[in-house]
């Protein structure tokens, strides 16, 4: 028999620099995780024979879509505000749903790219991109 399961963005919880994640974006991809390179490549020679060389590659960006009015919005221009005036400090970062215990984390995150700043009729999201060298991914749940 199939079995039927559920899933709410209300089991998402998210830290930046130790202060809770507030202001995402409504959508379906408002927290995506990006590894920057594949686990591995695969070689095979004329003959057959195969290798697989795993890469020591554990980076990857985080892109987080916030609100224009999201304290973590704040948060973020006031760490690539420093980062551009030369104060490279690293911070941590991790999200989870606590349901299935999806998720990952890291603790050296830099700011990658600012979002663009527009203004209409209408919110618009607010896509910031963090990076580390050193992502955790958690294992989920069965």
């Amino acid at each position: 028999m199939p079995k039927s399961t559920s899933y709410t963005a209300l089991n998402l919880v998210a830290t930046l620099d130790g202060l809770s994640v507030i202001g995402l974006f409504n959508g379906d991809n408002a927290i995506q995780v990006d590894q920057n390179a594949d686990a591995g490549t695969g070689l095979v020679g004329v003959q057959g024979d195969s290798i697989f060389s795993q890469t020591a590659d554990r980076s990857a960006a985080v892109t987080l879509r916030l609100m224009h009015t999201s304290p973590t919005h704040r948060q973020l221009i006031q760490k690539w505000k420093a980062q551009r005036a030369g104060r490279l400090v690293p911070f941590a970062f991790d999200h989870l749903d606590t349901a299935s215990n999806e998720g990952g984390s890291g603790d050296q995150f830099y700011v990658q790219r600012a979002p663009s700043d527009t203004k209409g009729t209408n919110a618009t999201v607010r896509e910031w991109v963090i990076w580390t060298g050193d992502y955790t991914p958690n294992v989920p749940n069965m």
